[in-house]
This record gives C-alpha cells, sequence and structure tokens, in this order.
C-alpha cells in the first residue's frame, strides 16, 4: 500500500474512488505516514478535504498503533515467539486505538485455570464481545514503562488478557515485569497452557463492546 501510495497523482483517483478509500483507509492498515506521502499532491488532497466528513478523516488519521513495531523484542520489552503467529497474524499492521475507557480488572482469590476464569467473566461468548486488541496492552504497559505502579502489575505476579488471535481463536496474554532485566515480557498462550494461575495475579476485562 505504501508504494501504491508513492506514486499515487491527482488523476489516478476518481472522486467515487476517494468515497471509499478514506473510509477503508485505517481498517485496512493505513498510516499518517501514508497520508503524508499525498499531501504533496495539492490537487488530490482538495479533493479529499471537500469530500470528507472531518470525523472520516480524523479517523484514517488516528490509525497509528502499528503491530509490527511496537511488538518486536526491544529495550524495555521482550516479545515471546509465539506471539506474532498467534495474535501479531491476526490483525492488520495498522489499527485504530481502542483506548483504555471501560476497562477493569480484579486479582484472583484462588488459583484457576483460564477455563475456570472465562466461567467468572460469564462463560466464552462474553469474553470474545469484550476481548481485548493488541493496541490496548500497548497501552497499559506504556503507561508503566519502567515498572511504576498502575494498573499493570510490577512484582512477581502476572497480568492476564483474554485476546481473539489467529483462525479466531481465543489465546490468552500474558505481560509480566521482568524486574532483572527492568523490562516487560510478552506471551501468548493457549487457554490452559500454562496451567493453572496463581491467586494474586491479575486479570483484565473491558466492560464496553470495542469496535471491530
Amino acid at each position: 500500500m505504501k508504494n501504491s501510495a508513492q506514486k499515487m497523482k491527482a488523476g489516478d483517483v476518481s472522486l467515487g474512488l476517494c468515497h471509499h478509500f478514506i473510509g477503508a483507509f485505517g481498517r485496512a492498515g493505513g498510516t499518517p505516514e501514508m497520508l503524508q506521502l499525498t499531501a504533496d499532491n495539492r490537487t488530490l488532497m482538495q479533493e479529499f478535504v471537500g469530500l470528507f466528513q472531518p470525523t472520516v478523516l480524523a479517523t484514517a488519521i488516528a490509525a497509528t498503533f502499528l503491530m509490527g513495531k511496537y511488538f518486536t523484542t526491544r529495550s524495555g520489552l521482550w516479545v515471546s515467539s509465539d506471539f506474532r503467529p498467534r495474535i501479531t497474524s491476526a490483525y492488520p499492521e495498522a489499527l485504530v486505538p481502542q483506548g483504555l475507557g471501560g476497562v477493569e480488572s480484579f486479582n484472583l482469590e484462588s488459583n484457576s485455570y483460564d477455563r475456570d476464569i472465562i466461567v467468572r467473566m460469564n462463560g466464552e461468548g462474553e469474553v470474545r464481545k469484550h476481548a481485548f486488541t493488541p493496541d490496548q496492552v500497548a497501552g497499559l504497559i506504556d503507561l508503566q514503562k519502567n515498572g511504576e505502579s498502575g494498573r499493570l502489575l510490577a512484582n512477581d505476579y502476572s497480568n492476564l488478557f483474554y485476546m481473539v488471535g489467529k483462525n479466531a481463536v481465543l489465546f490468552v496474554v500474558i505481560v509480566d515485569w521482568d524486574a532483572g532485566n527492568r523490562g516487560w515480557d510478552v506471551y501468548a498462550w493457549e487457554l490452559d497452557e500454562h496451567g493453572s494461575w496463581y491467586a494474586g495475579d491479575r486479570v483484565f476485562r473491558n466492560t464496553r463492546v470495542l469496535e471491530s
């Protein structure tokens, strides 16, 4: 898509195509950088600005969370080898951030398997309906980059998120603070693959239905 944007000329795009393009731009993985590549073409940008509602354009520009760029092992973040095939591959490269509104959590009172936790959250259907997105997990990590106190546990306990991944499989994404390496570790496991979680581990859930 980036190469197409680089070669785009005003005469290549009809108003009808523009109408469909901008609405799908963010959902298809468009980024502000791609829009910027066409900004130098004044005629094309005039067509965009005149045709689309500001809120639609703003939504497209807001698609700034880049999956591959973020979930890569680097200073302060270690990403398991299973995360990309299980989670990253199920999403477009660029996502419209869902935000953290409606995010709640509770600590396990006893050792529990994923299936037990899901029952407590009113069953798999409800968990899928309110499943987390990768950008939300990233947003929580970014609030505590250095292991500060906050919504994520930054001690010897795990933070658990239920997320729909490759082939619509429900996975549990685990975020742990690694005090020795001063960074966050991120894993993606199939349900009950880890065994039971421990009393004191924290389970996160959305209380609103996210946009698809």
